[in-house]
């Protein structure tokens, strides 16, 4: 067995996988049962179901380089995406590509994650590769940084997306995009990702007690080896990964539609009306 001593993490008390436990039940009783028999919902739209490649009323990134793309497409590397900025855990996320590298097996080639250049801080690259250093190994054999770049077309080429988060996401775009191109996402459902959509829809939610922090502070990197076995698994059966992708997609534009949006919002504004009328008439009587 490889030996992951290199990657133990110091003590980080804004590190902690169960910082957000609770966060779907707190978030809808913040409001109160009064306030929950009055709330509507709303589909939110999600630009890439009117545009495959995204909404063209949004800013796009640029293109792939060309290099990179002649490199996915020789098979010399297998790539994956963390695209959301500011969530990341970086020793969850740097361990499962540690040990979906130890493990892969040939003909796998190498593989490298693709996250945001202003994510991954100079502070924090620093503290990753100093425990990398007793293995010979740094955030460059990992992780390749990308600028402004089209996330359809990283999602588009991708294997596989990761979103083990510190922080919840509000809405989950990030990962129901992914899947909506094709891309499964795997995550510990921090937030509202493990509600988006049904098992085998895309989306892995896979999290234990062995990822929380140990009584001195300290997680062993050990505990994502599981990630990464479950991601090698997925990477040797594309057509049901792609499937699966394919369910998730179906639900997502059926439900997740511009349609969708503009009537739940009519319905609500309705709702607003009759709501005023009837406190209008409710003061007249008076």
């Amino acid at each position: 067995m490889a030996d992951t001593s290199a990657l133990r993490s110091p003590p980080r008390s804004g590190d902690r996988l169960f910082d957000c436990v609770g966060y779907r039940s707190r978030a809808i009783g913040r409001s109160g049962p009064r306030g929950q028999r009055r709330s509507k919902p709303l589909r939110l739209p999600l630009s890439s179901v009117e545009c495959r490649g995204g909404h063209p009323g949004l800013a796009h990134g640029a293109d792939l380089p060309s290099a990179l793309l002649r490199e996915a497409d020789s098979g010399a590397i297998v790539w994956g995406h963390a695209l959301q900025a500011g969530k990341h855990g970086w020793l969850e996320t740097l361990s499962i590509l540690y040990w979906l590298n130890e493990l892969r097996t040939a003909p796998l080639p190498p593989i490298h994650l693709f996250v945001p250049e202003h994510s991954l801080t100079g502070d924090v690259r620093h503290r990753l590769d100093a425990m990398l250093a007793p293995a010979g190994r740094s955030c460059a054999d990992y992780f390749v940084w990308v600028t402004h770049l089209s996330q359809a077309a990283l999602m588009w080429g991708g294997r596989f997306g990761l979103a083990y988060s510190r922080f919840p996401g509000a809405f989950g775009f990030y990962v129901l995009e992914s899947v909506h191109q094709g891309c499964p996402v795997h995550t510990n459902g921090v937030g509202s990702n493990r509600y988006l959509l049904r098992p085998d829809h895309g989306i892995d939610v896979y999290e234990t007690l062995d990822m929380v922090e140990d009584a001195r502070g300290q997680r062993d990197p050990a505990a994502w080896r599981g990630v990464a076995e479950r991601i090698l698994r997925d990477l040797g059966r594309d057509e049901t990964v792609w499937a699966q992708c394919e369910r998730g997609g179906r639900v997502i534009e059926s439900t997740l539609s511009p349609g969708n949006f503009e009537s739940d919002l009519t319905q609500s504004l309705h709702s607003l009306d009759d709501a005023a009328m009837l406190l209008r008439f409710g003061l007249e009587g008076l």
